[in-house]
Formats: C-alpha cells, sequence, structure tokens
C-alpha cells in the first residue's frame, strides 16, 4: 500500500485512521472470541442434551419392562388364587359326596319305615 501523504496533517490523519481501523479490529476481534467461546458453549450443551436424551430413552425402556414385570407378578398371585379357590371348592363337594354316600343307606331305611 503506497502512502502519498503530502503534509504532515495528512499523515496525521493518515495514522490516525490506521488507529482508529486497528481498534475497531480489535474489537472486532474481541466479539468474535466471544462468539466462538459462545459457539463451544452451545455445542458442549447440545452434546450434554443429547447424552440426557440417551440416557432417559434407556431409561423408558427399563421402566416398561419393570412395568411388564409387575403385571405379570400381578397376575399371577390371582391365578393361584384361582386355583386353590376351585381345589377348596372341589374338596368340599367331595366332603359332602361322601357325607351323603355314607349316609344314603340310612336314609334308605328311614324312607322304607
Amino acid at each position: 500500500m503506497d502512502c502519498t501523504c503530502t503534509s504532515k496533517g495528512e499523515i496525521s490523519t493518515a495514522i490516525e485512521l490506521g488507529k482508529s481501523a486497528h481498534k475497531r479490529l480489535d474489537e472486532h476481534t474481541d466479539r468474535m472470541d466471544k462468539l466462538e467461546k459462545a459457539y463451544d458453549i452451545l455445542y458442549e450443551m447440545n452434546t450434554n442434551i443429547k447424552l440426557i436424551v440417551q440416557q432417559n430413552s434407556y431409561r423408558d425402556l427399563k421402566v416398561d419392562t419393570i412395568e411388564k414385570d409387575v403385571k405379570t407378578i400381578k397376575t399371577k398371585p390371582s391365578e393361584n388364587r384361582e386355583k386353590i379357590k376351585w381345589i377348596i371348592i372341589g374338596i368340599l363337594v367331595s366332603y359332602i359326596m361322601i357325607t351323603l354316600i355314607q349316609s344314603l343307606p340310612l336314609i334308605i331305611t328311614n324312607l322304607g319305615k
């Protein structure tokens, strides 16, 4: 860049303009540094958010599995209760039938009198 300044005033003005331009460049450099730091922070936040989403997806999968297991556990006791209920009913019916069969001769003799 050639300087064709002819007077001291023009040289002073050119120096002041250069200093002003240098100051603006420094301000822009500072702003760029701040923007780069903000970008780095945003990038790190985005990475952390992705990690949180993955962890929540895994947690949701585990919760779904636990819910299925709990439902299975809840239905098993009721199945067992049903079996026990029918066993007790069978025992009672058998007892009544045996009692009736044993008392059948008495009933027949009493009817014949």
